[in-house]
């Protein structure tokens, strides 16, 4: 059974997706607005991996290219005890990410605009890279052009 929640915030609104498939025309929508960002939360990942900062690296370097995207920069750190945060630049935005090794969880968000990026290419790449068991994902939309267009025109 799907379930999902709408929270309607100006022109960007949000919508949880407890399932890892939305409707299509909720897509259709996805892929026409200035950027698309998921904000994804993974469970049962394995620690081994999530306090890893070079797979951490490379699982987020290899989601950005999987999504289609410029890689600019990049820019990891590991904590003590534990724990990684990260950030890919891309030319069409970010990829970031902050793990939690002693819960077997992290969290990512991947933003992108342009209509040719992939996120969820990238979120497969991740949720493998780490071993997540599984996850929830909050898609978020940024305006269209005719939103735009229309804001700027008042």
């Amino acid at each position: 059974m799907k379930k999902f929640g709408i929270v309607l915030l100006g022109t960007i609104f949000a919508i949880t997706v407890l399932v890892n498939k939305a409707t299509k025309s909720f897509e259709k929508t996805f892929n026409k607005t200035l950027g698309k960002q998921l904000v994804v939360e993974f469970f049962g990942c394995n620690r081994i991996i999530l306090d890893d900062i070079e797979q951490i690296e490379k699982i987020m370097l290899d989601a950005a290219l999987a999504a289609h995207a410029t890689i600019v920069a990049h820019k990891f750190h590991q904590f003590s005890p534990q724990g990684v945060s990260g950030a890919v630049i891309v030319a069409e935005s970010h990829l970031a990410i902050h793990t939690w090794p002693e819960y077997n969880y992290c969290h990512v968000d991947i933003f992108t605009c342009g209509e040719y990026t992939d996120n969820d290419a990238a979120l497969e790449i991740i949720k493998q890279g780490i071993g997540a068991d599984h996850y929830k994902v909050t898609k978020i939309l940024t305006c269209t052009l005719d939103e735009l267009a229309a804001e700027t025109a008042i």
